[in-house]
């Protein structure tokens, strides 16, 4: 995405302190706009609730017509369609893939570099 001029910004149920502390020990940090992580205290707005998807957006400052969601988990693909956005499910194995599918993801992709050429 970075490569393609798009910007990131990750949207976790993780805390925003741990999603930084993976991104600078790879050297990642540089490569997103921002980080959206759970509100401490608020689990009741964690995906699959729109609410962190909507902070993304106003980071970005966009509307979410114009945004895609890439996803491992049924509830990123469950946010997305709250938020009114496009998702593209990552699945590890089968079983994902049609656990993605049936959710209702856009898209489905088994490995990242399908989306890095579908970008190029």
């Amino acid at each position: 995405m970075h490569r393609a001029g798009h910007p990131i910004v990750i949207v976790s149920n993780n805390a925003t302190e741990a999603v930084e502390t993976y991104l600078n020990r790879h050297g990642l940090d540089g490569l997103v706009s921002g980080i959206v992580g759970r509100q401490h205290g608020r689990p009741e707005l964690m995906k699959p609730d729109p609410e962190p998807i909507e902070r993304a957006l106003r980071i970005l400052g966009v509307d979410a017509v114009s945004c895609v969601l890439v996803g491992d988990s049924v509830t990123d693909i469950e946010a997305s369609q709250h938020a009114g956005l496009w998702s593209v499910g990552y699945a590890k194995s089968a079983e994902r893939s049609a656990e993605l599918s049936e959710a209702g993801a856009d898209a489905v992709v088994t490995a990242m570099s399908a989306l890095a050429a579908a970008l190029a």
